[in-house]
């Protein structure tokens, strides 16, 4: 925060004073700078000129993934209003702090009642109940693609490399060492696996913008994300690999070549 907050001695005969959120300070001030100003604020029918004394942290009161609104605040004294909601912070555990501010609000008025008690905690929970079950289900989709194209490169692997068993055999025979038919195998696979990780990335880019709208806090420059994914789906798809890599390193080059030249 910066300035101050509204204080006990701001009522309604004394100074009109305001304070606003970052996101009007964004929207209406060119230099970022509103502190001491003075707006107008529409109060009832009138408009009231009010100093600016504080700016506040934006406020989501709608929904994590709606962006707050510029807002201003004045004196509760100046306008009072007859439903409120307060958020209360303490060290104690929840049911004593509802006793006790049951307690105080009946000690002040004993004709005001006190409703929808509950933790803050339960409020984000059921705020983002829509957004954690569309994760949900992006997270079981994005599983299902993996473990998809695991198989899928396994396969596609085992396949291409059981029709070149001949040049495999051929290679042994000459003198090629398992390990160099293994990393041969590897390299093959390694030239795709880039390939498709680099046309996953650009298809990721695009498809962040969408992911942006369904699910909150996403950032497109979030590098962090990019390589944490890049480097797994780089360990899958090596390790799909390596099974057929071994399996065409055992070949007997002797038994297909007969089989070749037969």
């Amino acid at each position: 925060m910066n300035g101050r907050m509204i204080e006990d001695g701001d009522t309604a005969g004394a100074a009109a004073v305001a304070v606003v959120n970052e996101a009007f300070v964004t929207r209406y001030s060119a230099d970022q700078q509103v502190l001491g100003r003075t707006i107008f604020v529409q109060d009832g029918t009138a408009s009231r000129p009010r100093r600016i004394i504080g700016t506040l942290r934006n406020v989501k009161h709608v929904s994590l993934s709606v962006d707050a609104l510029p807002e201003v605040y004045v004196p509760y004294k100046e306008r009072p209003y007859p439903n409120i909601s307060m958020v209360i912070r303490c060290a104690f555990s929840n049911l004593d702090i509802i006793t006790g501010v049951r307690r105080t609000l009946s000690q002040i008025n004993p004709q005001v009642p006190l409703a929808n008690v509950r933790p803050l905690a339960d409020l984000v929970v059921t705020s983002t109940s829509s957004e954690r079950f569309r994760a949900f289900l992006l997270s079981a989709f994005s599983l299902c693609a993996l473990i998809m194209s695991s198989v899928g490169i396994y396969g596609t692997t085992s396949y291409v490399m059981s029709g070149r068993r001949s040049e495999i055999g051929i290679r042994m025979a000459l003198g090629a060492e398992r390990k160099a038919i293994v990393f041969w195998v590897l390299s093959w696979g390694a030239r795709r696996i880039f390939l498709a990780v680099f046309a996953g990335l650009v298809l990721a880019t695009i498809g962040e913008r969408i992911a942006r709208t369904l699910l909150f806090g996403t950032s497109f420059r979030d590098w962090a994300v990019y390589a944490e994914a890049t480097f797994i789906l780089i360990v899958i798809a090596f390790v799909a690999c390596i099974v057929p890599a071994i399996r065409a390193s055992k070949i007997d080059p002797a038994a297909t070549l007969r089989t070749y030249y037969k």
